[in-house]
C-alpha cells in the first residue's frame, strides 16, 4: 500500500533543504528571500499541525459566549458575533478573554516565539 508523506512532511523536506543546502551558498537578497521562502514554509506548517484546532476553540467560545447553536460555522458565528457588537448586546468587555485567546492562537502560527502569557 501506499502511503504519500503528509503536508507537513513534504514542507518540512522544502524548507530543509532550502535552509541546508540552499541558504548557506547564497548572498545578498538571493539570500533574504530565501530566508522569506523558509519563513513562509513554516507558518504553512504551523497552520497545518494547529490551524484547525484553533478555529474549533473559537467556535466553541463564540457558541458559549452567544448561546449560539451547534452546527453553525465560525464565519456564521463571527457575522452573528458582529451584529451583536453593532446592535449594543455585547460589550468588549465581555469578550475580552475571547479577544485575547483568538489573537494567541493566531500569534502562534505567524510569530510562535510571541510569549502566550502576555496579557
Amino acid at each position: 500500500m501506499f502511503d504519500p508523506p503528509s503536508s507537513e512532511a513534504l514542507l518540512r523536506a522544502a524548507r530543509d533543504f532550502i535552509k541546508e543546502k540552499l541558504i548557506p551558498d547564497l548572498k545578498d537578497q538571493s539570500r533574504f528571500h530565501a530566508l522569506v521562502a523558509v519563513n513562509v514554509l513554516e507558518i504553512v506548517m504551523r497552520e497545518i499541525v494547529s490551524g484547525e484546532a484553533a478555529r474549533e476553540r473559537e467556535k466553541a467560545r463564540l457558541q458559549r459566549l452567544l448561546g449560539l447553536e451547534d452546527g453553525l460555522s465560525l464565519e456564521e458565528a463571527n457575522r452573528r458575533l458582529c451584529k451583536k457588537i453593532e446592535a449594543g448586546e455585547i460589550s468588549l468587555e465581555t469578550l475580552k478573554d475571547h479577544l485575547w485567546e483568538t489573537v494567541l492562537d493566531k500569534v502562534a502560527v505567524d510569530q510562535p516565539r510571541y510569549g502566550k502569557h502576555q496579557k
